[in-house]
């Protein structure tokens, strides 16, 4: 039967967020954080070597949703260059204000 609940990076990175942003610090380790989110630690270890990996990723993420977003916006033949690089730092500092807690 397989898991109901099937965890992936994405919903680790999510995860990992909300505890910091509850916690207001990392967990005390990779063990306890999967216990406590009903996983096993090994399947954190599928994606992530370390709550370092994921933390250093968050710009990293945060950036390639801007540039996906964008992308969508970008779509008119009228835009410039320069307008669609502005677009995508916009709204790259915008994913960051509004995540201003975990950045």
């Amino acid at each position: 039967m397989e898991k109901e609940n099937q965890i992936t990076a994405d919903k680790i990175f999510e995860l990992y967020g909300e505890y910091i942003l509850n916690h207001g610090e990392r967990p005390k380790n990779i063990y306890l954080f999967a216990k406590d989110n009903d996983f096993e630690e090994k399947d954190f270890y599928d994606y992530f070597t370390s709550f370092e990996q994921i933390e250093k990723s968050m710009l990293v993420n945060l950036f390639e949703k801007s540039v996906a977003l964008a992308s969508e916006v970008n779509i008119s033949g009228k835009i410039t260059s320069k307008e669609k690089l502005l677009n995508v730092y916009f709204i790259f500092f915008e994913n960051m204000t509004m995540n201003r807690s975990l950045v």
